[in-house]
């Protein structure tokens, strides 16, 4: 059995803002709503590969706040282990996503596993 491939996704927060994306792409996934992130690196923390995503993708600096609770996702290209980063803005830039509310962020058209994780940003933004 192969190992599950490792993603971070950068949860950029800006009050009660998060920052999302279309994904576009030739798999299961196209045309759903997603945080910035991808494959983290062969040595590599979760933390410092969600900020260079997010960079990449997006175009907007930020800095790792808190790290949320692992996710497992199974697809047809294989299984996933996401870590969701929660980070804050390091300035501002362009942007190649789109800023929606908190409330909105349940409504979207998302990859299922968002569900968890959105409920576990909701429970560390209320600390």
């Amino acid at each position: 059995m192969s190992r599950p491939t490792l993603v971070a996704l950068a949860i950029v927060v800006d009050g009660d803002r998060c920052l999302v994306q279309s994904r576009r792409s030739a798999d299961c996934l196209n045309g759903l709503w997603e945080f910035p992130g991808g494959k983290v690196r062969a040595g590599e923390a979760p933390s410092v590969a969600a900020v260079r995503e997010c960079a990449e993708e997006t175009g907007v600096a930020v800095e790792p706040v808190a790290a949320l609770a692992c996710q497992s996702a199974t697809y047809p290209n294989g299984d996933v282990e996401i870590h969701p980063i929660v980070c804050r803005l390091r300035g501002c830039g362009p942007s190649g996503g789109v800023w929606v509310g908190l409330d909105e962020l349940a409504r979207l058209p998302m990859p299922a596993v968002n569900a968890a994780i959105i409920a576990s940003l909701r429970d560390h933004l209320q600390t």
